[in-house]
């Protein structure tokens, strides 16, 4: 089977870039739609891309998991990047249950960059 250069895939998952962002999502299309319609709001990270392109395999597997919802992480290409003068931003997305917000904000705060805030859609 011919894959896409664009996506990267993973056993258990799937980590795959677009224009902008490395999105990390469950394998399953109808897991990963049922994820999305829940999401409400998300954690926002700032940091070096260095730092943050690191990060992928281990989210996947929290996603896999379903520790986590969904996330993505901007790619900062110079070409595509909407905010080239911005930092990059990894974005942990969740529902509105109390464990899943506190288990995004303490993956953001694992990272070790710079303190992430909340926002809703």
């Amino acid at each position: 089977m011919l894959r896409p250069p664009w996506v990267w895939y993973r056993l258990n998952g799937m980590i795959y870039k677009d224009t902008t962002w490395i999105n990390i999502v469950p394998t399953d299309p109808g897991e990963r739609d049922r994820r999305a319609a829940a999401v409400t709001g998300k954690w926002l990270c700032f940091g070096p891309t260095e730092e943050l392109h690191l990060f992928p395999p281990l989210l996947e597997k929290l996603v896999q998991k379903g520790e986590l919802r969904l996330m993505k992480i901007a790619r900062k290409d110079p070409v595509t990047d909407p905010f080239p003068y911005k930092e990059c931003v990894m974005c942990v997305f969740t529902s509105d249950d109390q464990d899943e917000i506190e288990r995004g904000r303490s993956i953001t705060r694992a990272s070790h960059t710079r303190p992430s805030r909340r926002f809703w859609p």
